[in-house]
């Protein structure tokens, strides 16, 4: 985090648990770049295990397509660089 943010003061633990108390199925999954020292990821799941790798599921969907659209566009506006 940037520093300025009062939940720079609470635990990552903490804060897991808070967020998944919140909802009945929830996914998360962070991760850090390695330093020298160490590597960071954390991964937590709440509830009912078909329900959440559903939800990872439609996440891999919806990154993977977003992904695609953006290559997309990108070749699309390095066409268009020719046209003028």
């Amino acid at each position: 985090m940037s520093g300025n943010s009062p939940l720079d003061f609470v635990d990552t633990q903490e804060l897991l648990d808070e967020l998944l108390s919140r909802y009945d199925y929830a996914v998360f999954a962070g991760m850090k770049l390695p330093t020298l020292e160490r590597s960071l990821s954390d991964r937590a799941w709440k509830g009912m295990h078909q329900v959440c790798s559903g939800l990872c599921h439609d996440l891999i969907f919806l990154i993977s397509s977003d992904a695609r659209m953006t290559e997309e566009n990108n070749k699309n506006n390095n066409d268009s660089l020719g046209d003028e």
